[in-house]
């Protein structure tokens, strides 16, 4: 407790495996971050979205897709000298589907291996994978900061008891939207499972 999540992110650095790419939130982009993860390992690769204050210099390639040169701070180059005074990645810009746009940043500057396409694609599963991750613990568990269980065993059942009710859920919805002639992303995760736990108050209230 009382650890920024860079902080703890920085101790998990060395858990990273070889021949990996590390999707990240843009509140983790830094050049110290982002250095430590190239430098400890083979092929240990990023994708981070930039920050809209950001300043990149362009030295090769275009606006959508092209290698950027950005500043390191006084203080980053400080607390990790071998940083020096600049680093590069390469920069593809993606847009949302209300049209906002956003700058990607990676270390995987191989186009013809790793289109920009695909790049999009990587960050778009990862938030979709947090969007899970915000109803398991919002909407699910009601923001709990613990789960209940008091032993190791007890708290992997726990974790596995959720997940699946969370797929039960996602899997009866995607029946719904079936039936309605509809995408499942139009049908509320919240809305469905009220709907779940209203049946199941009833019908334990029925016996």
């Amino acid at each position: 407790f009382g650890l920024s999540e860079k902080a703890l992110t920085l101790q998990l650095l060395d858990e990273i495996p070889d021949h990996s790419l590390t999707v990240l939130d843009k509140g983790f982009m830094s050049a110290e971050l982002m250095g430590k993860l190239r430098r400890g390992g083979q092929e240990r690769h990023y994708i981070v979205p930039a920050k809209s204050n950001q300043r990149r210099e362009l030295i090769e390639g275009t606006i959508d897709d092209g290698i950027v040169k950005m500043v390191v701070s006084g203080p980053a180059r400080k607390f990790d000298p071998e940083l020096g005074t600049h680093w590069r990645a390469r920069a593809v810009r993606r847009k949302d589907a209300d049209g906002k746009e956003t700058y990607l940043l990676t270390s995987l500057t191989d186009k013809k291996r790793f289109p920009a396409a695909t790049i999009a694609q990587l960050h778009r599963q990862r938030w979709k994978i947090e969007t899970s991750y915000r109803e398991l613990k919002q909407s699910m568990m009601g923001m709990a900061l613990s789960l209940r269980s008091q032993s190791v065993e007890a708290t992997r059942q726990e974790i596995w008891g959720c997940l699946i009710a969370y797929n039960l859920v996602r899997l009866e919805m995607a029946g719904a939207a079936e039936e309605a002639e509809c995408a499942p992303t139009e049908i509320s995760f919240v809305l469905a499972l009220h709907a779940f736990q209203f049946e199941m108050m009833h019908a334990a209230a029925l016996h």
